[in-house]
């Protein structure tokens, strides 16, 4: 598997450059009389109440979304011409908090969070005025070429876990399961996007392992409150797998070590390969039930 994918894509993707300050020079208390004072504050009023005319900016501001590799990003163009990019998905209204997060995470090359200022020129869209890697703006998109990824609107979908079952039994694991998403680091993303391969054989608390995170090994688990457990070494060698079964029908398999905490568990989200029997059960149940639907037919 590939490791360290989030701090590999951040890396490439967070822009980070340094700004340049100019020197305010203070000239120094100043008086003005009371007829330049009113006319001060008639034009702050005017200006006030005036509308801003409207910018071609303002059709790209909002939350911009892509699944580069599988891993969700966000991007918030904001009206005060700054951004943020982040790494999961967010609206517009969850500004605040990725700022905080921006600020506390300044220094990290791998921050989760990037922020900065942007501006639109042309056809382009320029994040910290960076002129190497524009954002080709299209109608319902944002194109990042340097980058090979693109923005749209529309919110990428992502797997989410559902509730383990409870009333399972030795016999309904059984079968051959392969995986289809992989949860690391708190993100769940597409196993083939990562080129995860792994596959378990089941047969009662048997268990064959494969796939090149786990090589080929087979275990006995032990079953309890509906999951199959094993565990392999001690002290901080120690290593327990936990499979179970979600509501969805997916089989979620859990792997921990001694001194892992919950982001760093590895969870590997695997379906049922059906065997030829049941494809061919299956065919014949629904090729039934579509002629039964025909014979209903007026």
């Amino acid at each position: 598997m590939k490791k360290q994918m989030t701090g590999i894509l951040l890396a490439g993707m967070m822009l980070v450059f340094a700004g340049c300050s100019g020197a305010m020079v203070d000239p120094g208390p100043q008086t003005q009389s009371p007829e330049t004072e009113s006319s001060d504050s008639a034009q702050e009023a005017t200006s006030e109440e005036t509308p801003r005319e409207p910018r071609i900016e303002d059709n790209y501001i909002g939350a911009w979304y892509a699944s580069p590799q599988g891993f969700p990003m966000t991007l918030l163009l904001q009206d005060d011409d700054t951004y943020l990019l982040s790494i999961g998905i967010a609206a517009e209204e969850d500004a605040a908090s990725l700022l905080e997060k921006a600020a506390a995470s300044a220094t990290d090359e791998n921050a989760e969070v990037q922020s900065g200022t942007w501006k639109y020129d042309d056809g382009f869209i320029f994040l910290d005025d960076d002129t190497h890697a524009p954002l080709d703006v299209r109608s319902d998109m944002l194109i990042w070429t340097a980058l090979d990824m693109f923005f749209t609107r529309d919110v990428p979908y992502m797997y989410e876990e559902a509730a383990l079952r409870t009333d399972l039994k030795s016999g309904d694991f059984d079968g051959y399961w392969t995986s289809d998403f992989v949860g690391l680091q708190g993100y769940t993303i597409s196993a083939q996007a990562i080129d995860d391969n792994t596959d378990i054989y089941i047969e009662g608390e048997n268990v064959a392992l494969g796939g090149d995170i786990f090589g080929d090994d087979i275990a006995k688990f032990t079953l309890s409150d509906g999951q199959l457990t094993f565990t392999d070494g001690t002290g901080a060698e120690k290593i327990t797998i936990t499979i179970g079964i979600q509501e969805d029908g997916y089989m979620r398999l859990v792997m921990n070590g001694a001194e892992s905490g919950d982001d760093e568990a590895l969870t590997i989200f695997l379906s049922r390969v059906l065997s030829e029997e049941e494809r061919e059960q299956l065919e014949l149940e629904m090729q039934e039930q579509q002629d039964a639907e025909g014979d209903n037919e007026p």
